[in-house]
């Protein structure tokens, strides 16, 4: 009896994490769940500045109530500490795989001096072939003017991967700019996406006949050999686009043989960057992403 209550528990442990691991909104959105750590409370799933500045019992990020909606909302105020002023800022990194459009939200925003604060918004996957973290989309405003009384906000995502989905999301808010003035303050509640960006038509068309494409090396500054195999004979493609869908040049269009076929891209006259290696045939095709560095 009591070896199947151990099981059924470490299933119900797997459950719930896997479901955490996947989870595609916001966490804590509307920042109503706050775990307290000695002197000071934090908002689940958000890092904030308290950890270093309760030493001098200086708290940047505190608990507003009420929210708008609900009965909490995210007080983030730059603080003197010491000789210098610490800027209030949060940040929350989760898993995400949606291609949304917009970040949209609640505020109220001031500051003391002349450096205005700033919401970011980065949407990113791994890639394992290249072993990090790439850009999908990003989204970045530089707070202006005063917001005195909760107001919407809407920030557009701009995309700079037409072709992947994102399995990552950070977001960061700051009080202050570069030069943080004591009292200046960004008040955030109510965070959500909106609106869907589509990927590129056909991503999922997948060539069974091209086998083994790889693109070595990936980084580089002056030549990538693209490499891969084929199953039978055909006429074959090769586009090199950028990372919003823009098609640059064709590298080849012409027959390739069964095993073993290379193509050599010049990657001088092309800028710092990621861009898009798309190879196709009659059936399909194979995307590859490569990197030029200068």
């Amino acid at each position: 009896m009591t070896k199947n209550l151990i099981k059924i528990s470490l299933i119900i442990l797997f459950v719930v994490v896997l479901k955490s691991s996947f989870a595609q909104t916001i966490p804590n959105a509307g920042f109503e769940n706050w775990t307290t750590t000695g002197s000071y409370s934090d908002p689940d799933n958000w890092m904030t500045q308290n950890s270093t500045t309760s030493a001098s019992n200086v708290y940047t990020a505190e608990k507003g109530t009420p929210g708008s909606p609900g009965t909490s909302y995210l007080k983030l105020t730059s603080k003197t500490v010491g000789m210098r002023v610490t800027n209030g800022t949060a940040s929350s990194r989760f898993a995400y795989n949606q291609r949304s459009a917009n970040f949209i939200g609640k505020w109220q925003h001031m500051i003391s001096g002349t450096s205005q604060g700033s919401v970011d918004i980065q949407f990113t996957r791994w890639d394992a072939g290249m072993s990090k973290n790439m850009p999908v989309a990003s989204g970045h405003v530089v707070l202006s003017g005063m917001a005195m009384s909760w107001a919407a906000f809407n920030i557009p995502m701009v995309y700079s991967d037409s072709l992947n989905m994102p399995d990552s999301c950070s977001i960061t808010f700051a009080a202050s700019g570069f030069q943080p003035a004591d009292g200046d303050y960004l008040w955030v509640d109510d965070l959500s996406f909106s609106g869907t960006v589509a990927m590129a038509s056909g991503i999922n068309q997948i060539d069974d006949n091209i086998k083994s494409v790889e693109l070595f090396p990936n980084p580089s500054f002056t030549t990538i050999k693209l490499k891969y195999n084929l199953t039978n004979p055909s006429t074959i493609i090769i586009k090199l686009f950028d990372v919003t869908g823009k098609q640059i040049t064709t590298l080849y269009n012409g027959q390739a043989i069964i095993g073993k076929n290379e193509l050599a891209i010049d990657c001088t006259t092309l800028n710092q960057g990621l861009y898009i290696v798309k190879i196709e045939s009659a059936d399909g095709y194979i995307i590859k992403q490569l990197e030029v560095l200068k």
